[in-house]
């Protein structure tokens, strides 16, 4: 009777040996679990600042890009305006020039009909000249 009883007794520290054993198997990997679960939390966090700092950065990539074009919208009218006053001012210049140009022929021409007139009259005195001088000799 006492070795069954030992025996019961030994079956009964084995069995709570294996229980105690699956206890702590159990507890083991509840903590690697839970170490698991905060791991997890952890790197969801850091995806979302990741996230969030990437998406901060493209807003200001954007803006900087939007400021960018804005800039440059700015520089391309005021290269247009300056464009359009530079140009009327050498349609201004090219007139002024052709105007100086039609005097400049005018002149020539005034000055050629001047100088065909003396010379015209020039002529006519020498031949006047001549004229008087033979009438004077006969």
């Amino acid at each position: 009777i006492r070795a069954a009883s030992d025996e019961r007794a030994l079956l009964a520290d084995a069995r709570d040996e294996e229980t105690l054993a699956a206890l702590r198997e159990a507890h083991t990997q509840r903590k690697s679990a839970e170490a698991d679960r905060k791991n997890a939390d952890d790197v969801a966090l850091a995806q979302r600042a990741v996230d969030a700092a990437l998406a901060a950065q493209k807003c200001a990539i954007d803006e900087a890009d939007a400021q960018s074009r804005r800039e440059l919208a700015e520089t391309a009218a005021a290269a247009r305006d300056e464009l359009a006053v530079a140009r009327k001012a050498l349609d201004a210049d090219r007139e002024a020039l052709a105007a100086r140009c039609r005097e400049a022929d005018q002149q020539t021409q005034r000055d050629a009909a001047w100088h065909k007139a003396t010379t015209k009259a020039t002529k006519a005195r020498e031949a006047a000249s001549v004229e008087e001088a033979e009438r004077l000799e006969t």
